[in-house]
């Protein structure tokens, strides 16, 4: 049976990706998690294709067409291709300038899960991202499926 996962050490982003960030993302940050038991980074085989993959709660500064715009923040993966990183968005955009804090983990292909919007259970097809706020508010479960991930609210 598989279960949740959660390495000890939040994963380090490989340099191909960091200097992708740096081009599409200027001025991006990692907010460094509050505790030793939350995460930022996490790692797993998100396409089902055997390479490992990243992903990451990225806060960037908001838009030059946006002057004195808030901070945003955004779970992006990337996914590993033959010649580097494909980065797939995980989460939609939030307003990261209210101290946003989000926390990320890997479930493993085979975890199950509950989805709370039709009250079934289901299990994993592949690793999973679990996207969740520190302080409150509710938690969702993404799979990448047809090239896109999809979440599904699992906990409160």
């Amino acid at each position: 049976m598989a279960a949740s996962t959660l390495s000890a050490q939040t994963p380090a982003l490989p340099a191909a990706i960091r200097a992708s960030l740096d081009e599409s993302h200027p001025g991006w940050a990692i907010v460094p998690p509050p505790n030793t038991g939350t995460a930022n980074v996490a790692s797993g085989d998100f396409d089902g294709d055997g390479a490992p993959d990243y992903a990451a709660f990225i806060v960037y500064p908001a838009s030059e067409a946006v002057p004195g715009g808030a901070p945003m923040g955004r779970v992006i993966a990337f996914l590993k291709t033959g010649s580097g990183y494909r980065t797939v968005p995980v989460s939609r955009p939030l307003d990261a300038s209210k101290g946003a804090r989000i926390h990320i983990q890997t479930l493993g292909k085979g975890t199950k899960q509950y989805d709370l919007n039709t009250n079934r259970p289901f299990v994993l097809e592949r690793d999973g991202i679990r996207v969740s706020p520190l302080s409150s508010g509710p938690c969702n479960t993404f799979v990448y499926r047809d090239g896109v991930f999809v979440g599904t609210w699992t906990c409160d």
